[in-house]
């Protein structure tokens, strides 16, 4: 797969890109980028998402190599915000 054709970007009249690509482009580019990750040192920093309903991978660029979320904006916000919810969750109900 990786020796299919790159996809092709062109920019229009507009200036904008546009990508002529077919699904063999696509597939070709995606697996390019996973032999060069395999044959690279940054193999090692690959990690599953810590959320338990995710199933994916990321490379963890972070300076300590921690980074168990593939990303903030969505499962580590998700997770940390419920995470703080149930700890200012008042166990006992308030006298009335």
């Amino acid at each position: 797969m990786a020796r299919l054709p790159m996809p092709r970007v062109r920019i229009d009249e507009a200036a904008r890109l546009t990508r002529t690509e077919g699904i063999d482009e696509a597939l070709g580019a995606v697996a390019r980028d996973a032999v060069e990750l395999l044959g690279s040192a940054k193999f090692s920093r690959v990690r599953e998402c810590g959320s338990p309903d995710r199933t994916r991978r990321f490379v963890d660029l972070s300076h300590s190599g921690a980074r168990r979320w593939c990303g903030m904006a969505g499962c580590g916000n998700r997770r940390k915000a419920g995470r703080h919810r149930h700890r200012k969750k008042d166990p006992q109900p308030s006298p009335a």
